[in-house]
């Protein structure tokens, strides 16, 4: 099992399995602005997002996917669910505390 929180604390969550059970790169705007708007509400400060190259490429964000069977631990007042923009079907989840 692994167990991961919110940066206070108050938000734990477990998962059946340790790995995920997928991870990807992505560049487009859409996983972009998903950081930068957790960012805002007091996530993770948006990292650099661009590789010391001639060409200033952007670095991929990773993300990682993992067995839907989620047990919430404590906090779960604070476990919000999003959508990101109109139409989209992707839910993310954040912790508002």
């Amino acid at each position: 099992m692994a167990t991961i929180s919110c940066r206070c604390g108050t938000v734990k969550l477990q998962f059946p399995t340790r790995s995920p059970r997928a991870s990807q790169e992505c560049c487009c705007r859409d996983c972009h602005g998903r950081i930068a708007h957790l960012a805002n509400l007091g996530g993770p400060s948006m990292p650099d997002v661009t590789i010391a190259s001639a060409d200033n490429r952007t670095r991929p964000a990773t993300f990682y996917y993992f067995v839907n069977r989620i047990t919430v631990l404590s906090g779960g007042d604070r476990i919000k669910f999003y959508l990101m923009k109109e139409g989209s079907t992707n839910y993310n989840m954040a912790s508002s505390c």
